[in-house]
């Protein structure tokens, strides 16, 4: 069809064609040969030619009412099909077709016409083997090329899978993969978990008074290294002592404190800055309980002070200031060996110049 434009109206004038149906809808040229074209011996398809006044296109309202009802039928049709395909598994309620899908539904539906139909736009009623125009034409219905074999509709008709139905699964039809979670033995064995201080616990003298807590209950409670917690009671125990003079407690007492110092700083999970400050605490408190010692005379000792060795035990109180200046040398020197320790640990920088001068009142 050409349409001529005059001065102020528009007619439409028919243009008919010499090519053959099945040429003229899919827009080839025709060879016009006799009794078939070139192109329909190939498709081994019959060469018909349609004649009769061009109908004109539906009414828009009438076409739109036809592709609402075919949508509507095929979007059933396609539900059932699925809902049979996956019965028993996924819910055909929640499925959701994709906007690829309805578009290919929509325009696969407008193929069912014959090309006598088709050329002309017209809506064609199947009726037998013949639709009713070509029966009251007396016309041959024939069919060409489907519509998804046009080159043209070709794209629309080849939907990836990411355009697929998109299925909402219920609790029911979820495939879940159990995750290797579990853990072998060898898990447990290597470097990072050996060289892991898992649990300690100072040695408690029986003499010293000292109630320390255990590793297991403070683990459970606060899931962390009890090294605070025992530098906090054990300095609380020496500032006691300083009200409260006890000659055999306080021996023992800074024996055990110094037993602390000593594991604390080569404890690897709690190198930390506040350890080190209640470190350098309780040393301070220890120099000043031997420096009590220090000024106790043979009157003021209230018990005898004994040594065992083996199984000979020096009990005399005429050896008592000796044994006692020797046990005060022992002492300071494993004093000084933990000021040492604490000055080669790298954070304890700003705390070099007080730990050297506990070191230094230590030697006096």
């Amino acid at each position: 069809m050409y349409l001529y434009i005059h001065s102020k109206y528009y007619t439409m004038t028919e243009f008919e064609t010499n090519a053959c149906d099945q040429c003229h809808r899919t827009k080839q040229s025709c060879t016009k040969h006799l009794p078939q074209c070139q192109r329909c011996v190939k498709s081994s398809t019959p060469c018909t030619y349609s004649f009769g006044k061009f109908m004109g296109r539906p009414k828009k309202r009438l076409r739109r009412k036809q592709s609402q009802s075919q949508s509507q039928t095929e979007e059933r049709r396609v539900e059932n099909q699925n809902q049979n395909e996956n019965e028993g598994q996924i819910d055909t309620s929640n499925v959701l077709p994709s906007p690829a899908l309805s578009c290919r539904t929509k325009r696969g539906l407008a193929v069912s016409a014959c090309d006598q139909c088709y050329r002309f736009k017209v809506k064609c009623v199947r009726d037998g083997d013949r639709c009713q125009r070509c029966l009251g034409n007396n016309n041959v219905c024939t069919f060409s090329l489907s519509f998804q074999d046009t080159p043209r509709k070709r794209r629309l008709s080849n939907v990836s899978p990411d355009d697929s139905p998109v299925r909402r699964n219920t609790v029911s039809s979820i495939d879940t993969v159990p995750e290797e979670t579990s853990l072998s033995i060898d898990d447990f064995l290597s470097q990072d978990i050996l060289d892991t201080d898992i649990s300690w616990s100072p040695i408690p003298d029986s003499q010293s008074g000292f109630v320390y807590e255990t590793t297991s209950q403070n683990q459970n409670q606060n899931q962390s290294c009890p090294c605070l917690n025992t530098a906090l009671s054990t300095l609380s125990q020496l500032e006691n002592l300083q009200t409260h003079f006890d000659f055999d407690l306080l021996l023992s007492s800074t024996h055990s404190s110094l037993a602390f110092c000593e594991t604390a700083t080569k404890c690897p999970s709690c190198s930390s800055s506040v350890l080190s400050m209640l470190c350098v605490t309780i040393l301070q408190r220890i120099l000043a309980c031997y420096e009590s010692i220090s000024k106790i005379t043979d009157t003021n000792i209230s018990s005898s002070v004994s040594i065992r060795i083996g199984s000979l035990e020096f009990h005399e109180e005429s050896c008592g200031p000796g044994i006692l200046q020797a046990v005060l040398d022992c002492e300071t020197k494993r004093a000084q060996r933990v000021c040492e320790s604490l000055i080669n640990t790298p954070e304890n920088g700003g705390l070099k110049a007080l730990i050297n001068h506990i070191k230094t009142q230590f030697t006096r």
